[in-house]
């Protein structure tokens, strides 16, 4: 019996680092905060966004962290509170250095076991976005530009090449 706790202990511990190893991979601030809405878990997405390590955040309160986002601090409330998934868009947040951030928000309640109760926020800066979305954008249209650019080279280049092989025959016909 020993040995299987030991090995259910193993797969556990092996479970969370990979958890945590995804949670640190993914592209979008993850925030998790407890039933009382205090900050439990950042990711190094979310640290960025927020431009505080977890060090000095974890533990704080939704409504420190956010100050003046009370607009914010209900929602993230009401979600909690409703255990209910919300979505919020281009929502602007003051941040503890007084800092501006427009984001695209995500809330979404739930229980990592029988007793707590926790609220997963994910967060895209929209500034961001916008710009990813341009320069994609962009990049679609100079590829097919150069596409085009292309197509026209060679629909110009075949006649000329028979223009020219004409020339040569005529050339031939003068001499």
């Amino acid at each position: 019996m020993h040995q299987n706790s030991a090995t259910l202990a193993t797969i556990m511990s092996t479970k969370q680092d990979r958890a945590q190893h995804l949670l640190e991979s993914i592209y979008t601030a993850v925030l998790v905060f407890d039933d009382g809405l205090r900050l439990v878990n950042i990711n190094t997405a979310g640290e960025n966004l927020l431009s505080f390590s977890q060090r000095k955040i974890l533990g704080l309160p939704v409504s420190e962290i956010f100050a003046g986002a009370d607009s914010f601090n209900q929602t993230i409330k009401r979600s909690m509170d409703s255990r209910q998934p919300c979505m919020e868009w281009g929502m602007s947040l003051r941040l503890i250095n007084t800092r501006e951030v427009l984001v695209d928000c995500w809330m979404t309640p739930w229980s990592p076991d029988d007793v707590r109760q926790e609220l997963i926020v994910e967060m895209v800066d929209a500034h961001s976005y916008v710009k990813v979305m341009r320069e994609e954008n962009l990049s679609i249209v100079h590829d097919a530009a150069r596409k085009s650019l292309q197509g026209m080279a060679h629909e110009i280049k075949n006649p000329l090449g028979g223009l020219r092989g004409a020339a040569q025959l005529l050339e031939k016909e003068l001499n």
